[in-house]
């Protein structure tokens, strides 16, 4: 058995994941590395579409919770999953954050509303293989919970 074949049959045992496949990619750093998604290919949405737009009025980003201003860009999200359509809008950093991390994994998938959560345990993942990417991914989460943090002490400031 070899190493991919291992790396399936744990993960595939592993009830956490409901893992299908696991695929050996060639990243752009020159990386190999393996995989597993975390979705069944029965769990992807029936339509999602991506773009970046420019906000004509103030947003609440789904990931971090930090309001989009206006004139600030946003990536809008509207997809249909299980019959339902669903929207939603990220602020900048967080999808910056996101596409930091699936520039070196490519099939990199999350859920709305968890970014944080799979961004972390994907990173954790391959820490091993390179040091870059987890260094730079966490600095990218520190800028946007510095930014949260900086929003709840307004909140939670006398007036």
């Amino acid at each position: 058995m070899n190493v991919n074949e291992l790396l399936f049959h744990l993960m595939r045992s592993n009830s956490r994941f409901n893992a299908t496949i696991t695929q050996r990619l060639r990243c752009g750093m020159g990386l190999n590395i393996d995989y597993c998604d975390i979705y069944d290919d029965d769990d992807r949405p029936q339509v999602y579409v991506s773009n970046l737009r420019k906000a004509r009025k103030t947003h609440k980003c789904y990931e971090c919770g930090n309001t989009i201003n206006k004139g600030e860009k946003y990536e809008y999200v509207s997809s249909i999953y299980d019959g339902i359509p669903s929207n939603f809008k990220t602020c900048f950093l967080c999808y910056d954050a996101k596409n930091y991390v699936r520039s070196f994994v490519k099939c990199f998938r999350f859920s709305h509303g968890s970014l944080f959560d799979d961004i972390k345990y994907c990173i954790d993942f391959y820490h091993h293989e390179s040091s870059e990417l987890w260094w730079n991914t966490m600095r990218k989460l520190v800028l946007i919970n510095r930014r949260t943090i900086a929003r709840m002490k307004l909140l939670t400031s006398p007036r």
